[in-house]
């Protein structure tokens, strides 16, 4: 491998500046333009500007030492060298020598150095990308034990007061059948229209009912409460639902049965009975 401090007549530690000015100097002596294209100084010019272009850049200065020490520190017969190197103009420069185990050698430098950039990328990314994982899943938890607060102290308020208009319905079904029945004992004859007023959907409220179907055991829900399409959706019967809305005859539920399978809708209060 060519020793390019050599080349420029300078030593390992020296600087830009000396590498510019040894590389002035040498330029317009070895100029093949000059020296009226000569071969030889053409060749000299050529590794002039190599080197150059080697130790002016200081990534490619830092490869090239790692290079030339792995090649020379190989050598078995390798001394002290004491003596002062001469420059490329005081004597010829001798022709390069390199084997296969020094390219192997100098490959592997550069493959490892490689191999330690980019570990040392993946660790800092991964790292990141850790951090930001652990940030997102704490305001994740902390969300989640806000929502569950919320949904608590909501459901809490709703069963409280459901069960406070629970009560009154029933208050004022009790009433109602009280002044059917002294109407129907007074006329001495069933007054089928007082009897429906008693079933009419005025007499529902919000609480808690059971499901009372048809013959296939099944209480079906309904597309809304204006609406006559019902859906596949159903609740078997002997279930308890509370129901929290009524419009026209339709009782709006929230339920859950025990395998944990939700079902929200409309279902047809006729379907259901007042949970004694």
């Amino acid at each position: 491998m060519k020793d390019y401090y050599y080349i420029l007549g300078i030593n390992k530690d020296s600087s830009s500046e000396d590498i510019k000015n040894a590389y002035k100097k040498l330029s317009l002596k070895f100029n093949p333009k000059q020296n009226n294209g000569d071969q030889f100084f053409e060749e000299r010019f050529k590794e002039i500007n190599d080197a150059y272009e080697t130790l002016i850049n200081e990534s490619d200065r830092i490869i090239y030492d790692l290079k030339y020490e792995s090649i020379h520190n190989s050598s078995k017969n390798r001394g002290p060298n004491t003596k002062r190197k001469m420059s490329i103009d005081e004597k010829p420069i001798p022709p390069s020598i390199s084997s296969n185990n020094s390219i192997k050698n100098t490959l592997f430098i550069i493959l490892g150095i490689i191999i330690l950039y980019f570990i040392s990328k993946v660790y800092i990314l991964s790292s990141m990308n850790q951090n930001v994982i652990e940030t997102i899943n704490q305001e994740t938890q902390n969300k989640d034990n806000l929502s569950t607060k919320v949904d608590s102290a909501f459901y809490n308020n709703k069963t409280t007061t459901l069960t406070e208009t629970s009560s009154s319905s029933n208050l004022k079904k009790d009433s109602s059948q009280s002044d059917s029945l002294a109407l129907i004992d007074k006329s001495n004859n069933v007054d089928k229209n007082i009897i429906n007023e008693t079933t009419n959907e005025d007499i529902y409220e919000p609480g808690y009912y059971i499901t009372n179907g048809n013959e296939s055991h099944k209480v079906y829900f309904y597309n809304s409460p204006n609406s006559f399409s019902r859906r596949k959706a159903y609740i078997n019967t002997q279930e308890d639902v509370l129901v929290q809305k009524i419009i026209n005859g339709y009782g709006f539920i929230d339920f859950t049965n025990d395998k944990g399978q939700k079902s929200i809708g409309w279902l047809n209060m006729q379907d259901l009975i007042v949970k004694p």
